[in-house]
Parts: structure tokens; C-alpha cells; sequence
């Protein structure tokens, strides 16, 4: 059993004031900086080149395998020798339509949190393994929660493939990681500036 450092950042407060069509690159080149430090957290050096491929999934670079993921207030990565994904929301209400698309009755009734809560854990949880399957939302309809542990780890199932979930709540948000087997985790949150404020595993 080895060890996953997923990191969290906050992202600085006039990336909101950046225009539009600025802002996403912006946060997906400031998603790179905790990226570097889960690296470093793994004892490990990135090189200075990642590429995706045609569908956007991160390739692996130097035998490593890396996922980033960028939301308005926060930005988070993280690198690890095998297939790797990592998603973040922040809980807000949902539409019923919504609900639906996301977990169907069967999965809604393996939660005992509020509606609110279980949405963000199966999307955050889907995200993630999608991610590290190296899939797009196109898969979303052949991933399933086949159980839930607690409130922080479940199961996800892929094509047959089963997917162990790491879950982290934090600031109003929701964060996933998996890597499909039985790592342990140790969650790293950091501020705009860089200080590790908060460190869970």
C-alpha cells in the first residue's frame, strides 16, 4: 500500500476579476502549483512538459501518472505511479433533473446524508474515476457507487472495474481521489499564497 498526496489551493482572490476567456487557462496553468507539490509530497520530480491527448485525459510523463482539476475558489493536483483522477465541487442545490442524471434511485438509497451531499459524492466520485480511466463524461452512464463505506470513501464501479473513492470536505466544497486500489491518502489544503493551512489523512 503506498501513499497518494492529492493537494488542494485556493485560488487568489482576482482570478474572479480576470475576463472570461482568461480565467480558465489562468487556473488550469495555477492547477500545475499543487500539482508540484504533491510531486515533491511523493518524492518524485515532474518534467517540465505534460501533455493530454486528443481528448484531453493527462498522459503519463516519466513514468508517472498526474490529474489536475480547477473550480473558481479552489484548484487542486496530484501525482502517483499508477492511473490516477481527481475532481472538485462545490455543494451548492441541484435541480431534480440533475439528481437524476447523476445517481439513479439505487445509488441514492446507499447514502444516509442530504440529497444536497449524496449528488456531490456520486459526481465527485465519478469525476475522478473517469478521470483516472482516462474517460470523458461520455462514460458517466456506465459508472455506478456500488457502495458506500463511509462518509468519506466509497466504491465506484467502471465497465466492470472497481474504483476505491477518497473523499474530502472542505470550505463548502467536495473533493475526490482514486487510483482504483487501496492507497492511503493524506489530503493537503493550501492558501493563495502557498502555506499549508490544513492537512488531513
Amino acid at each position: 500500500m503506498s501513499m497518494l498526496y492529492p493537494v488542494i489551493k485556493a485560488v487568489p482572490a482576482f482570478f474572479s476579476g480576470l475576463p472570461r476567456a482568461e480565467r480558465q487557462p489562468a487556473l488550469s496553468r495555477l492547477a500545475r502549483r499543487p500539482l508540484a507539490v504533491s510531486a515533491r509530497k511523493t518524492g518524485v520530480s515532474l518534467p517540465a512538459v505534460l501533455e493530454k491527448n486528443r481528448l484531453g485525459a493527462p498522459l503519463p510523463a516519466g513514468g508517472l501518472w498526474w490529474s489536475v482539476t480547477h473550480k473558481p475558489d479552489f484548484v487542486a493536483g496530484i501525482v502517483s505511479f499508477g492511473k490516477i483522477g481527481i475532481d472538485i465541487e462545490k455543494i451548492a442545490t441541484v435541480s431534480p433533473s440533475l439528481l437524476k442524471k447523476i445517481a439513479d434511485p439505487e445509488e441514492q438509497g446507499l447514502f444516509d446524508s442530504d440529497t444536497q451531499t449524496m449528488l456531490f459524492r456520486c459526481w465527485t466520485a465519478k469525476e475522478a474515476v473517469l478521470k483516472a480511466a482516462g474517460k470523458g463524461l461520455s462514460g458517466l452512464g456506465r459508472c455506478r457507487v456500488a457502495n458506500v463505506q463511509s462518509d468519506t470513501r466509497l466504491i465506484v464501479t467502471y465497465d466492470k472495474t472497481r474504483w476505491l473513492v477518497e473523499q474530502y470536505h472542505f470550505c463548502g466544497h467536495l473533493a475526490a481521489v482514486t487510483s482504483g486500489t487501496d492507497d492511503r491518502v493524506h489530503w493537503t489544503l493550501l492558501d493563495e499564497e502557498d502555506n499549508e493551512i490544513k492537512a488531513k489523512g
